[in-house]
Formats: structure tokens, C-alpha cells, sequence
């Protein structure tokens, strides 16, 4: 029983790290967004090493109290390695790469942190229900506003419609979230990757809202 006790204090411990760790990335990306040059890029590989390795210990220790451990490893391959340090990797091999290649290895543990809050929303929460839309809610937020960061650090420049953040977020990541159309097109590769994946996750949003109130309606029926 306390060791049953103590696991559970340790896996609630390791989950309030990863949340503290998820919004931190939020935090460091938009930073440095929005002012790029107060962070050097020796603090953001550095920083990014370690939200990484908080990310990794957290599956590793899911992994080794799982009791199918072969399942879990596989079903969680992607966020294994969504969270591989690559900026890290990259540097301390000296690679060059390309600036859309580079801007894609600096984003992506911001895909572990996403799916992080997203199980940890849907754990803090009993209803399950409420707890799946305020989960994919928070999820659908996250994906708009990162998408409209990296979008506006891939187009700065490069697309003649975008001449501030405001541009990328209103005039494009809303509208492809919401599914109306946006007035801005995407120029790079990674633009038109996340009017995609925007487009996708907000078409998926109105069934789980629909299926919230129809739950909802049925569960008051039911006790009247």
C-alpha cells in the first residue's frame, strides 16, 4: 500500500514538472519570437536540452512501470522522439542546415509539450467528458498560437503579406483554425505544412464539441 502510495506521489510529482516544463517552452519560444535578440542561441539549445531530457524522463519512467512495456514503447514512439534533443544533436556535430530544417528541429519538442498538457488536463480532470473537450480545447489554443509563431518566423521576410506577428496569428492562423479560408497564403513548405495541420484540428473540434453537448443533454435527461 505506501508503495502504491509513494508511485502515485512520484508520477503526480514528475507530471507537475512536465507542466512547469511545457509552459516554459511556451514562455521561451514566444520570447524569442517576439524578441529575438534576448536570447542567445547557446540559452535556447541549452534550455531546450533540458526541457527535453524532462521530457524523456518522464516516458522512460512511464515505460519502466508500464506492464506492457512493448505496447507503451511503441504507442509512444512518436513523443520519444519528438522529445530527442535535435538542436542539441545538430550543433554538437557541427551540421549545417537549412533555415526551414533548423526552425523545424527548434519547434518540435513543442509537439511533446502540446500532447504533455493535453494528458495532463484530461488526468486533473474526473468527468471524462469535460475533461476530453477542455483538453482538446486547451490542445486546439496551443496548436493556433504555435502555429501562428512559427509561421511568422518561417514568412518573415519571405511572404510580402506578412508584416507583423498580428498578420500571422488574425489574418492567418485563426482563419485556417476556424476553416473560413485565410486572405494570406503560405510561400515555404513549413506555411503550408501547418495550414494543414490547423485546418485538420479544427474540423475535428466541432464533432467533440457537439458530442460534449449531447452528453451533457442525455445526462440531464436522464436524472430528471
Amino acid at each position: 500500500m505506501k508503495e502504491h502510495t509513494s508511485s502515485s506521489l512520484e508520477r503526480k510529482l514528475i507530471y507537475r514538472v512536465v507542466l512547469i516544463a511545457s509552459i516554459a517552452l511556451i514562455i521561451q519560444i514566444s520570447v524569442d519570437t517576439f524578441a529575438p535578440t534576448l536570447l542567445s542561441e547557446k540559452f535556447i539549445r541549452i534550455f531546450q536540452l533540458i526541457i527535453c531530457s524532462v521530457f524523456l524522463y518522464m516516458l522512460i519512467y512511464e515505460w519502466i512501470h508500464s506492464d506492457r512495456r512493448g505496447y507503451y514503447f511503441i504507442t509512444h514512439l512518436p513523443l520519444f522522439i519528438v522529445s530527442i534533443p535535435f538542436l542539441s544533436i545538430v550543433n554538437w556535430l557541427k551540421i549545417d542546415i537549412h533555415h526551414e530544417l533548423h526552425l523545424f528541429f527548434y519547434t518540435i519538442p513543442a509537439i511533446r509539450g502540446i500532447a504533455a498538457l493535453f494528458l495532463i488536463i484530461k488526468w486533473m480532470i474526473p468527468q471524462k467528458s469535460l475533461s476530453l473537450l477542455i483538453a482538446y480545447s486547451a490542445t486546439l489554443i496551443l496548436v493556433t498560437y504555435y502555429g501562428s509563431l512559427i509561421f511568422y518566423q518561417a514568412e518573415l521576410n519571405i511572404n510580402p503579406q506578412i508584416h507583423s506577428y498580428w498578420d500571422a496569428m488574425f489574418g492567418w492562423a485563426l482563419m485556417n483554425t476556424t476553416t473560413v479560408g485565410a486572405p494570406i497564403f503560405a510561400v515555404t513548405k513549413t506555411g503550408q505544412l501547418l495550414a494543414v495541420i490547423l485546418s485538420g484540428g479544427g474540423m475535428l473540434f466541432f464533432p467533440i464539441f457537439t458530442s460534449y453537448i449531447v452528453t451533457r443533454y442525455q445526462n440531464s435527461h436522464k436524472l430528471k
